[in-house]
């Protein structure tokens, strides 16, 4: 289909960073199935750095910066200046997808309103959970909602939206990258395995030991550990029990994603818990093992070709998987 040069879609995707890589997929449908020429998301910028000149998008806006809350107003008692900043801010775009809403639908009403105050554009609302018998990926979850309410009923779900690397990194990404390891200390020549221990939620975390375990046996294998730490990890844990992993092992303490992308550019491979930093590392092409516990694996298992998760057997009398399990998976991972 020939393309509108002025098209333009809007993505207001209010998750965290897991949410908004899965996200990508939609985006890459958007873009390449219907007649939109330019795509942006809106969310948390925290998260969405990381997105910039590296995705199908051409723009991020920061959703804590924009002030949205007059759309969730009573439709009946809403209204808008004539110069209100939304007005402008929306009049850019011809297709708005969005995955915030409220249960009385009052964000959506009041969102049509406001682009039909400059012109006729169309607003889809998605949830942002699948159910829990859903029996496909939230990213397919994603697109397949997209796709019931779009007009074009011709769209469909290619398979290379799963599997193809969602966050490409440029030749400048490779060669940061290297200095910043470089400098660290770390051999280029050798294999980099990244591990990140936390995850945004405590109950989906493998044990800590488990992790530097794990860490000292790659080492016996001739490969270097890099263990990352995020901010999660840095509010919710002892500063003694981050110095277990920095004391013995090269480790990188709260780097903004913009910044890690480069380093993981760099490495060989990364195990981590269900996170949205495996989330990152399998979207940018990178071998990844998640280790997953109480959450569905079918429904958030990191997209890549290179991705893989690794989980109790079923009939197994255990949340997580064992560590001789993770350790043998890990080794797979990386030959």
């Amino acid at each position: 289909m020939a393309k509108n040069s002025n098209t333009r879609a809007l993505i207001i995707q209010p998750g965290a960073l897991g949410d908004s890589i899965l996200t990508l997929p939609l985006a890459r449908l958007i873009i390449e199935q219907c007649d939109i020429n330019s795509i942006d998301m809106m969310g948390h910028e925290q998260y969405l750095e990381v997105f910039q000149s590296r995705t199908v998008l051409d723009h991020i806006l920061s959703l804590d910066a924009t002030p949205l809350h007059p759309l969730f107003t009573s439709h009946s008692r809403f209204d808008l200046p004539e110069k209100d900043p939304l007005i402008d801010l929306f009049r850019h775009y011809d297709l708005v997808v969005s995955f915030l809403h409220d249960n009385e639908g009052h964000f959506e009403k009041n969102l049509i309103y406001t682009l039909a105050i400059t012109h006729a554009a169309e607003v889809v609302s998605l949830q942002l959970h699948p159910p829990e018998d859903y029996p496909r990926h939230t990213s397919e979850f994603f697109m397949e909602q997209f796709i019931e309410q779009a007009p074009d009923t011709w769209l469909r779900i290619s398979p290379c939206y799963l599997d193809e690397p969602l966050i490409k990194h440029s030749q400048k990404d490779l060669e940061t990258g290297r200095q910043y390891l470089e400098k660290m200390g770390l051999n280029l020549s050798g294999k980099i395995i990244a591990i990140h221990p936390g995850s945004g939620s405590e109950q989906k975390c493998w044990p800590r030991a488990c992790f530097l375990q794990i860490a000292e046996n790659l080492v016996k294998n001739g490969l270097q550990p890099l263990f990352l730490v995020g901010p999660t990890e840095l509010e919710r844990w002892e500063k003694s029990e981050i110095l277990e992993f920095s004391k013995k092992y090269h480790t990188l303490s709260n780097i903004p994603l913009s910044q890690l992308a480069p380093i993981l550019s760099i490495c060989d491979g990364f195990l981590g818990n269900d996170s949205g930093m495996a989330h990152l590392a399998g979207s940018m092409g990178l071998a990844t093992l998640a280790v997953f516990g109480p959450s569905k694996s079918i429904h958030w298992k990191p997209l890549g070709a290179l991705s893989r998760i690794c989980q109790p057997d079923s009939g197994e009398n255990s949340l997580f998987p064992s560590f001789a399990k993770v350790m043998r998976e890990v080794l797979l991972l990386i030959r």
